[in-house]
């Protein structure tokens, strides 16, 4: 069973199939529950986080971009905190009026260093929303392979970091729930959630067409399709 948060609203994700499945794989490969989900979590969060977008670079540029004398970007942020005290971004000119005389407004000199401060932040965490599903895999052990900026970004995580998990519970039936309710990988134009289903559906259907096909049968086959499953985790 998996928990995420669509904009604000906590969605629980149907894995009776999923489970199912599961149960038929453990019985086929002889290797128990636990063995069985933990390394099918393991592609699935493999998969999620290759699926869950991370930020566009120019975007992020969009974001942060002022220069003077020509128009910002629509994308640009609306507020910025300068000497302690929230700003708006486009009431902040570069210059200004002193005693008669337009003079260089010390302000916009702050803003441009603070824009470009945020700019930095924001390129060394644009894996974010991918390090939440990192952090799962870190939660029940897992090594999965990942982008190096994710793991830069799992540094980064912060608050989020408390807002995704991933709980073994060592209980008949085995069960690990899984847990992201961080409100960015829930965007829709980032796509974690979408990312989390299609993975475990189609792990779902991995297991149901190697069925089909007979794969079961043949020890080896196992080993090709389930490779980790077979070797590593007897």
């Amino acid at each position: 069973m998996a928990s995420v948060d669509r904009f604000g609203n906590k969605v629980t994700i149907d894995a009776s199939q999923f489970n199912r499945a599961m149960e038929g794989l453990s019985e086929l490969t002889g290797k128990s529950m636990k063995k069985v989900i933990k390394n099918e979590l393991a592609k699935i969060l493999e998969k999620t986080i290759k699926g869950t977008k991370p930020a566009s670079a120019q975007k992020i540029n969009e974001r942060f971009d002022l220069r003077e004398g020509q128009k910002p970007s629509e994308r640009l942020i609306g507020r910025v905190t300068l000497n302690g005290r929230g700003r708006n971004v486009k009431s902040i000119k570069p210059t200004m009026w002193v005693s008669g005389r337009k003079v260089r407004n010390p302000d916009w000199v702050l803003l441009l260093k603070k824009l470009k401060e945020e700019k930095k932040y924001a390129k060394n965490s644009r894996g974010l929303a991918k390090a939440t599903w990192l952090k799962q895999a870190k939660d029940m052990g897992i090594v999965l392979k990942h982008p190096a900026y994710v793991a830069k970004a799992y540094k980064k995580l912060g608050r989020a970091a408390t807002r995704t998990s991933a709980k073994e519970y060592k209980r008949r039936p085995y069960v690990i729930l899984v847990k992201n309710t961080a409100r960015v990988p829930m965007i829709k134009e980032v796509g974690g959630y979408g990312a989390f289903v299609r993975a475990m559906n189609g792990r779902q259907k991995f297991f149901e067409k190697n069925v089909a096909k007979g794969v079961f049968k043949k020890a080896e086959s196992v080993v090709e399709k389930y490779g980790v499953l077979v070797k590593d985790l007897t």
